[in-house]
């Protein structure tokens, strides 16, 4: 069945799609939920700024458009070594070179995320808005695109959530030979790349309802997969590994035969808290039909990613934080609250292993677009009607990215974080009525608080302008 439309459901119970070992535990929200739902918690409501200039968004290669290195600020060099970036690892500065030497802006704790600090030749500077200033690489100018170089235990993930809303934003943690080869890689295109994106890869687990895996089957992967299959481009090279049939096995081997450059997952994410000896092992390993967790050492003796772009939608795909921004919606001992306590405390702020090992293959992957921390249930759907709310995602992973030759990941998923702020708005106004004593409305800014920061959450590991081959 596909959740298109489904009856309310309970708002005492929330589901999230996170693995254990042993299962996945099902929260109460409303213990805690009504202090949790009235204090803000996801860095503001900007809106994404859409261009007003003729330059073409996905060009990042006009100057109107720009793409740009954001470090760490760096107080042991001069400005004008900082501005060449001249701490920043050679393959990296090869990358500023080979991109016109392309601006570096730079990241200070004191800034809390409004601004980014732009150095200059001359010696000078100059602390810039994020959310205001003209798009670009002129001076005095953030460039639309934006790649981020650091560990989120330096530059945190709140910087790229916030990031992803103003500029089309990814991040990188890779080191010695495998950011080499990574960088190789971007400059050259991935020339020679064997990876068809004309033959996408779709893997949807399905435990059966009520698991957030039969919804995350029903509401994003058939979607997706039903306009795939039925694009003549796509139809022939297609492959759907679904319910039954979503075990890692047959997921390594169906890349390893099509060599595809697209894949699209739908599952649990290891969350095993209560293993301090592996959590960092094993965070964010997708979670097969058979509750069997998918290595990267296993895919990657069979297939070489070069290039491909992967999107999953698992818990902790892309990594976790050091405090669960929604920890506090669940009391102590609540299943789901003492899973994200757990995971906060056990693995801290890291990239998730899975994808840092498929971006530092010897062919690495393009890019990889996941969750830091889990998502829930009730971000797929509206608990108050059952309505289904991935089309902005839908939109992302099939009319966006296969729009034309060459829409990098990073523009092509820009409608999901402009959700965001429309949530943030519609919670500042249930939040204004629960404050003028209308207490029905409390349920309504906790859901609309929670999408919202779910929607922040979505990141990108890896540059934002790598797209689709070939075309």
């Amino acid at each position: 069945m596909t959740p298109q439309l489904l009856p309310p459901i309970a708002e005492t119970e929330i589901r999230l799609n996170a693995w254990t070992g042993a299962e996945s535990p099902v929260g109460n929200p409303t213990l805690n939920g009504p202090a949790w739902g009235l204090v803000q918690r996801s860095g503001g409501s900007s809106s994404f700024l859409r261009s007003t200039r003729p330059a073409d968004p996905k060009n990042w290669r006009d100057p109107e458009v720009g793409w740009g290195l954001v470090l760490p600020d760096n107080d042991l060099l001069d400005p004008k070594a900082k501005a060449a970036g001249e701490d920043a690892p050679e393959p990296l500065r090869k990358l500023l070179a080979d991109r016109g030497d392309a601006p570096v802006l730079r990241w200070r704790p004191e800034f809390h995320d409004d601004l980014l600090r732009r150095y200059y030749s001359d010696g000078q500077y100059a602390d810039l808005s994020v959310a205001a200033s003209a798009r670009g690489v002129a001076r005095h100018q953030i460039p639309r695109y934006l790649l981020i170089y650091a560990e989120p235990t330096v530059i945190p993930w709140t910087t790229q959530y916030i990031l992803n809303r103003m500029a089309f934003t990814g991040r990188l943690t890779l080191q010695g030979a495998a950011l080499e080869r990574y960088v190789e890689h971007l400059i050259s295109n991935w020339a020679g790349s064997a990876a068809d994106a004309r033959k996408p890869v779709v893997w949807s687990v399905d435990h059966g309802f009520p698991d957030i895996s039969w919804l995350m089957r029903g509401a994003l992967a058939e979607p997706v997969w039903r306009k795939m299959h039925q694009d003549d481009d796509l139809r022939v090279g297609a492959v759907r590994l679904d319910a039954a049939d979503a075990n890692g096995a047959k997921l390594v081997d169906a890349l390893g035969v099509t060599k595809t450059g697209f894949v699209i997952t739908t599952s649990h994410g290891a969350t095993p808290y209560l293993s301090p000896l592996t959590i960092k092992d094993d965070l964010g390993l997708l979670v097969d039909v058979g509750h069997g967790l998918l290595r990267a050492v296993d895919l990657l003796a069979a297939w070489a990613p070069d290039g491909a772009v992967w999107y999953s939608h698992a818990c902790c795909s892309a990594g976790s934080d050091s405090a669960s921004r929604f920890q506090d919606l669940f009391a102590e001992g609540d299943a789901v609250g003492d899973l994200l306590r757990g995971v906060a405390t056990g693995a801290g702020a890291m990239v998730a292993p899975f994808p840092m090992a498929l971006l530092s293959a010897e062919k690495p992957l393009g890019a990889w677009v996941g969750h830091v921390e889990p998502t829930f249930d009730w971000t797929l759907r509206d608990p108050s009607n059952g309505q289904v709310l991935t089309s902005a995602l839908v939109q992302a992973l099939y009319q966006e990215l296969y729009l034309a030759a060459g829409v990098p990941i990073g523009y092509a998923i820009r409608a999901f974080y402009e959700e965001a702020a429309d949530f943030m708005v519609l919670w500042k106004r249930a939040k204004d009525s629960v404050n003028a004593g209308d207490s029905s409305a409390i349920a309504r800014a906790r859901y609309l608080q929670l999408v919202a920061m779910d929607r922040q959450a979505l990141v990108i590991l890896g540059d934002p302008t790598v797209s689709l081959r070939p075309f």
